[in-house]
């Protein structure tokens, strides 16, 4: 049985590798915490001035999740200082240590904001667009330096928005829009986002941490066909038990409204397209997801 680091392990997409007797886990915990693992590592935080002594003791792979999240305001050199320095100065003490394999959950954000008819794929030039994004990219750049370096075994993964049960950041707002307000702006949008269900994600995540393909490459993945949020919002409310109503309000009215409300930023993120194709994670490493949006909206309340 592979023993496995996990950092970010107490948050939404760590706490759910729990499910998983397959690996044994240690979670890289803030001294803080409340919640109780059998096997927890203490920090103060991630950096590159981390601690990382005696972390690796028997450890096999290390999942790295925690960072500082596109949604949260810091500043630039906040992204650069945990997202990038002290992921890189994770791998280079795990290396250091003899732990076999890295898997780093970086976003889809490095390839771009948004697509223009053409999904996202492995093959594009990368296009970070903000202070998270470039840190992520930055981060796996120095990743596959180190491999390159030391041998330690680099997977890349690149999850668009990760949705289910206990979310945060845009997903949640969704969430509280639609137990909150009934009639909903997107009749008339038909855009096409990827997303993809953290069940969906953690088996990936799994896979990855012992398949042999999976060695030096990079993956964006999603739960298949891109949707509209006129679906995505209705299936949330589905989920919730919440009836919803979408208005046939044109698009170029919700521009121009939220235009000069100021927010035609977060506009752009619900009605624009974000489209990925995950046919890499399939053909190379027969990953197939555990369940299709339908089905995962079943267990988001």
């Amino acid at each position: 049985m592979k023993h496995v680091l996990v950092t970010g392990g107490t948050g939404f997409i760590g706490s759910k590798l729990l499910s998983s007797d397959k690996f044994k886990f240690r979670h890289v915990v803030r001294g803080t915490t409340k919640k109780q693992f059998d096997d927890i590592f203490l920090v103060n935080e991630i950096s590159s001035k981390t601690n990382w002594s005696d972390a690796f003791f028997g450890i096999d792979a290390v999942i790295h999740l925690a960072g500082i999240a596109h949604d949260l305001n810091f500043q630039e050199e906040e992204f650069f200082e945990v997202n990038k320095h002290g992921t890189l100065h994770l791998a280079n003490e795990a290396a250091n240590a003899g732990v076999k394999r890295f898997v780093y959950i970086s976003t889809i954000g490095v390839n771009g904001e948004a697509t223009f008819g053409e999904p996202f794929s492995e093959k594009d030039l990368p296009k970070p667009y903000n202070y998270y994004s470039k840190s992520k990219h930055e981060a796996e750049i120095g990743l596959i330096e180190i491999a390159k370096k030391t041998g330690l075994e680099v997977v890349i993964i690149r999850p668009p928005l990760v949705y289910g049960k206990g979310a945060r950041g845009n997903f949640n707002s969704l969430v509280n829009i639609v137990k909150k307000v009934r009639l909903l702006p997107f009749g008339l949008i038909n855009n096409k986002r990827s997303f993809i269900s953290v069940s969906n994600l953690v088996s990936f995540i799994l896979v990855c941490l012992e398949h042999e393909k999976a060695i030096g490459e990079v993956f964006i993945i999603s739960d298949g066909d891109p949707i509209s949020t006129r679906v995505f919002t209705s299936l949330i409310g589905k989920g919730v038990n919440k009836k919803t109503l979408q208005l046939p309000i044109p698009r170029w009215f919700l521009q121009v409204t939220f235009g000069f409300l100021g927010q035609q930023y977060r506009l752009q993120k619900v009605i624009g397209d974000l489209e990925v194709d995950s046919s890499k994670a399939k053909r190379l490493l027969s990953w197939t997801p555990l369940e299709d949006v339908v089905q995962a909206m079943k267990h988001i309340d």
